[in-house]
């Protein structure tokens, strides 16, 4: 069930990310590190920005754009439209000129999973709700080659999860080959099971 939980999640967010293939938007340059305060609740700004994602990342995730650029030569930003941050979720994408292959896939879980690891509670990434419906599991630490061993890069993307502040977060790292990008969203993640999710649900519809 978890997997198909999961699995939704990509499929909804690679939808937002595919929809938005266009080569004639403004473009944009630069992704130096920059100096900003997330510790507002609140960000006067376009959603579609790089401002709105460096802050919607650090309010949901502690992670800066800086850490989370691929190493890998001719991927960047190209335009407005690979930037999406609001309350809930941040994405950025980053488009190559030419193939994504699975060494460029592998090489930037590694890289957002590293990001997400130095700055997680405890420097731990978990298995998350996301995967389990058992706390204890969903709590223990999914380690680096064991996520890249259990990920099939044929697929749209894989996700993780880890705390921060005490809260989780799902991190998501996409890979498209026909439109040859790859990107990350952050989110909050589930605060638990499932099954325990819908009986709150239902409990708050009853009030």
């Amino acid at each position: 069930m978890k997997r198909l939980v999961l699995a939704l999640v990509l499929v909804s967010s690679i939808a937002f990310l595919s929809s938005c293939v266009n080569r004639n938007q403004k473009k944009v340059t630069g992704m130096e590190p920059t100096e900003f305060d997330c510790s507002s609740d609140i960000f006067v700004g376009d959603a579609r920005s790089r401002e709105a994602v460096d802050f919607y990342s650090c309010r949901i995730a502690g992670l800066k754009i800086s850490d989370i650029i691929p190493d890998v030569d001719g991927l960047k930003p190209h335009s407005e439209i690979d930037y999406y941050g609001v309350s809930r979720y941040s994405a950025i994408r980053f488009v190559k000129a030419d193939e994504i292959t699975e060494e460029d896939k592998e090489a930037y879980v590694r890289k957002v999973y590293e990001a997400c690891k130095a700055v997680a509670d405890g420097n731990k990434c978990i298995y998350g709700f996301e995967r389990s419906d058992n706390k204890s599991v969903a709590d223990s630490e999914l380690t680096l080659d064991r996520l890249v061993e259990m990920t099939d890069f044929s697929e749209p993307g894989v996700g993780f999860s880890y705390k921060k502040d005490g809260k989780y977060v799902l991190a998501e790292v996409y890979f498209n080959d026909e439109d040859r990008f790859l990107a990350v969203s952050v989110s909050p993640g589930m605060a638990m099971s499932l099954e325990e999710t819908i009986k709150a649900a239902e409990g708050s519809d009853e009030k």
